[in-house]
């Protein structure tokens, strides 16, 4: 079953595996790679992406072919943490305003 919903992490594509970053948002006529967690369908195959609205109706966004499957392709994205050290004892550390 190839309609469920999944959350996807898109990237720019480059064939060395060093140079890979997260992007945010599709642009127009940009290509990318989308990774997601779902079913393992066979490589080749086609992929559609829809935006769907509150009213329940769909809109065709995405069209592409699967690039490959590759469980060890890994995209982070960095993520800096910062705050103000409320108390300090040994190893263990408070730390206030982290999150807003």
């Amino acid at each position: 079953n190839f309609d469920e919903d999944h959350q996807e992490m898109m990237n720019d594509y480059a064939d060395d595996l060093q140079s890979i970053k997260f992007e945010r948002f599709f642009r127009p006529r940009q290509t990318l790679v989308a990774t997601c967690f779902g079913s393992i369908p066979y490589p080749l195959a086609s992929a559609l992406a829809f935006k769907q609205f509150p009213d329940g109706r769909q809109e065709l966004v995405v069209t592409g072919s699967l690039l490959s499957v590759n469980h060890d392709r890994i995209i982070l994205k960095r993520l800096v943490l910062s705050g103000h050290s409320f108390k300090i004892h040994k190893r263990l550390s408070v730390t206030r305003y982290m999150f807003f």
